[in-house]
């Protein structure tokens, strides 16, 4: 890709300073601009200037230029959070803003040494940097089982927009548990507050598509002995690649969104194969979550696979309760959003 070369001069850093932007080969403009008295070029800092090229002149860049027409992505380290609770040390992990549309941003969670093999899911939010409240809900990530099936990641698409979030005045917080909300495992500055590492996005595809099953309740010997109605919406993300959606409807009313289970627990939810055995995890619903979902970034092979199935459980502790289920496939319904 040549959206980082301009063709025709060789453009000195003074010449650089003396021009609000240049044009690339791509068509791009670059803005050029300083920040703290260096030289930044599309809003990156140039670390080495004028070094002699072959062709011309390289100007060395602390990051990466991403044409506006490419969907873009800013990562966050999170730091393990020392606590008096099971996983004392804290864990490590990051944090990806993903830009889906206009609207909407994909925030995805990793823990750099996969599941911290607790009997508990991790809860997760993103939190306002003056009041400390919730601002946003993550998907949790489940703690359990560390395996092939289980990489220890957790996904959400939120309605705000890439832009809004890389500025957003706060910090992420995965805890130890829906019970222990006051043992923070790791934690770690975004947006305004931090630096991130900037990239390119996904390769989205065009007019995704996404399909609905429902979940239907399963009565169970547990806390929630009538189940939980709920829904699976699977859409289209990249060529290979699904987001899976897990949407609870606590009160049964038919609407989604509308409350949480009101449960000290985190849902688990898995995705089962014709012979029982559990082929991914998909990331479990908090039991808080005013929106009672969660979202799971899950390869089509797997979803491609025959006889697969969904089951919600009560909890970690009690997987032996499934509070919801449904088949995998071809399903009806379509667009909206998550």
């Amino acid at each position: 890709m040549n959206f980082h070369v301009v063709q025709g001069e060789a453009l000195t850093a003074s010449d650089l300073e003396g021009r609000e932007s240049v044009t690339t080969v791509e068509g791009q403009e670059l803005q050029i601009g300083s920040e703290n008295g260096t030289l930044t070029v599309g809003g990156v800092p140039v670390s080495q200037s004028d070094v002699e090229a072959s062709n011309g002149v390289a100007h060395v860049i602390g990051g990466v230029l991403i044409p506006e027409s490419f969907p873009r992505r800013v990562s966050y380290d999170l730091a393990a959070q020392s606590n008096s609770g099971a996983i004392s040390s804290g864990v490590e992990g990051t944090v990806t803003f993903w830009e889906y549309n206009d609207s909407q941003t994909l925030v995805t969670l990793s823990l750099d040494n996969g599941p911290t093999g607790a009997s508990v899911s991790h809860p997760a939010h993103i939190h306002n940097e003056g009041d400390g409240e919730i601002a946003i809900y993550l998907s949790p990530l489940d703690g359990t089982n560390r395996n092939e099936a289980n990489d220890g990641t957790s996904a959400r698409l939120v309605d705000r927009s890439f832009d809004t979030l890389a500025g957003f005045n706060g910090y992420v917080n995965i805890h130890e548990s829906v019970e222990n909300l006051g043992n923070i495992v790791a934690q770690g500055d975004i947006g305004s507050n931090a630096t991130g590492t900037l990239g390119a996005g996904l390769s989205l595809v065009d007019n995704p598509t996404t399909n609905t099953k429902e979940l239907t309740a399963q009565p169970n010997n547990g806390d929630f002995s009538n189940g939980v109605p709920g829904q699976l919406r699977l859409r289209e993300l990249t060529a290979d690649q699904t987001l899976v959606t897990v949407r609870l409807d606590p009160d049964g009313d038919g609407e989604f969104g509308d409350g949480a289970t009101q449960a000290t627990v985190s849902h688990p939810a898995h995705i089962h194969g014709s012979g029982g055995g559990i082929q991914d995890y998909l990331s479990p619903v908090d039991g808080t979550d005013p929106r009672a979902r969660s979202s799971q970034i899950v390869p089509n092979s797997v979803l491609n696979s025959d006889g697969i199935y969904v089951n919600v459980h009560e909890s970690a502790a009690n997987l032996q309760y499934v509070v919801s289920q449904g088949d995998v496939g071809s399903s009806s319904g379509g667009g909206g959003g998550y």
